[in-house]
């Protein structure tokens, strides 16, 4: 039994390169009480951490699941950036001032404080689409709400919550502190420097998605246009068929998910047995031929490779959304 363990392990997953590294190399020490280096968003915290972007609060904790305010948002995007144009007030009485000052010479669209002759008295809670049309803002882009999720869906900035459109993206759910530092972290990799928002709202016209067809094995899926030129794809021949890995191009070596095309009656005597040892699921079958899709079971980057491990965590997060998009392709 062990021996034909190992046997499908060296089938399924030969080129699941061994990691590099499973932390950072400061990894085993956590940033705050409340956040364990096996939490989701611990990378994500901890580059803002290291890039001054946070400090978390006086207890010690970071509150990762907390709803992030706007002046909050505001101010971790602009510390992300350190613009040479902000100026600090460390008189003012609201530590907020400043960056809503800043944010409001930039003519982001936000809610402006009393302060600056808005109406905003506490500080409000961001919603997912508050967030886009911030970013979209800060890139240079003054779209309304829906065509700045469009437009982060398009360009890799922002995730579907449930599936890559802007229903999917839940544009009223609030996000937490965990999600902003994420949003903004992608940002930072993708763009060099803050832009003002031009005073004219101009229409977005979006195409989220791009269709890779094999006619090898005869299926599609759809791909995020964020995807275009950043993935490679091997087909290695394995015991039972083929596997065709799509790897990472920033990494080099990252499998983000493999598409297996085996022979119906092998996959059948074997799939429980291979079910308990990795995530593959059976999504389609023609023929003599079934298709299964699993994802890597180890960390595909090194991080200490920055841009390399953001790159890989953004692109992986869309694999769930791509498995949902499978089609056979009839000859």
């Amino acid at each position: 039994m062990e021996k034909y363990k190992k046997q499908v392990l060296l089938t399924l997953l030969s080129l699941q390169m061994v990691s590099t590294c499973a932390t950072a190399s400061g990894a085993s020490s956590e940033s705050f009480s409340d956040i364990s280096n096996s939490f989701w968003g611990y990378p994500h915290i901890q580059w803002a951490l290291d890039h001054a972007v946070i400090e978390g609060y006086p207890d010690g904790t970071f509150q990762p699941n907390s709803e992030v305010d706007q002046f909050e948002f505001i101010a971790m995007l602009i510390r992300a950036y350190h613009p040479a144009d902000f100026a600090p007030s460390p008189e003012s009485s609201n530590w907020a001032t400043p960056y809503a000052t800043y944010a409001n010479n930039m003519n982001w669209k936000t809610v402006a404080p009393s302060s600056l002759g808005g109406h905003a008295t506490t500080h409000m809670s961001m919603s997912r689409g508050m967030v886009a049309q911030m970013l979209a803002n800060a890139t240079g882009r003054n779209y309304s709400r829906e065509d700045s999720i469009r437009y982060v869906l398009d360009t890799g900035l922002a995730e579907g919550k449930t599936e890559l459109s802007v229903d999917g993206f839940h544009s009223g759910d609030f996000v937490t502190r965990t999600e902003a530092v994420t949003f903004i972290e992608r940002m930072k990799v993708k763009f060099d420097h803050l832009q003002a928002n031009p005073p004219k709202e101009e229409h977005y016209q979006p195409i989220t998605t791009m269709l890779y067809e094999n006619d090898t094995y005869h299926f599609s899926l759809q791909l995020p246009l964020s995807w275009s030129d950043k993935y490679d794809i091997v087909d290695q021949a394995v015991s039972y068929g083929h596997s065709i890995n799509f790897i990472n191009k920033a990494t080099g070596t990252g499998i983000l998910f493999t598409l297996a095309v085996w022979d119906k009656e092998e996959w059948n005597l074997s799939k429980e047995e291979i079910k308990g040892i990795i995530p593959i699921s059976e999504i389609g079958e023609k023929g003599n031929q079934v298709f299964l899709f699993f994802t890597p079971t180890d960390v595909q980057y090194d991080p200490s490779d920055e841009k390399g491990m953001v790159d890989y965590l953004a692109m992986f997060q869309s694999v769930k959304m791509i498995k949902l998009t499978f089609k056979i392709i009839n000859e």
